[in-house]
């Protein structure tokens, strides 16, 4: 049995604002049976996703009860994480069965 049920995969390309909709952001899911499907960002006036809205939709997919391996394919330097004003934070929980990542969205100087 695998250790995780869903692999989400999320494409981290361009340069602008947290808020800014760019073609090059992406987000892909896959299970063990389902071979990866694009997820298409929220109904809204925007076209592509922001990186705002993929923090938001990513916190959503952690606070479900899914074994999940994230991964963020970016082409900046890893100080893009730490130096914007919207980051997040994951700390790894343990149980006596599995330990899973939650998330905890944060804006800098609030954490």
């Amino acid at each position: 049995m695998p250790l995780f049920r869903r692999y989400i995969a999320i494409d981290y390309s361009g340069a602008a604002t947290p808020v800014t909709s760019l073609k090059g952001l992406r987000i892909y899911v896959a299970s063990p049976r389902q071979e990866a499907l694009e997820v298409p960002p929220p109904p809204s006036p925007r076209k592509y996703w922001t990186r705002r809205g993929i923090a938001a939709w990513l916190v959503e997919r952690f606070k479900e009860p899914v074994p999940t391996l994230a991964g963020i394919d970016h082409s900046g330097p890893s100080s893009m994480f730490t130096s914007s004003p919207l980051l997040m934070r994951f700390s790894v929980e343990n149980s006596s069965h599995r330990s899973h990542l939650s998330p905890e969205l944060t804006t800098a100087g609030t954490a």
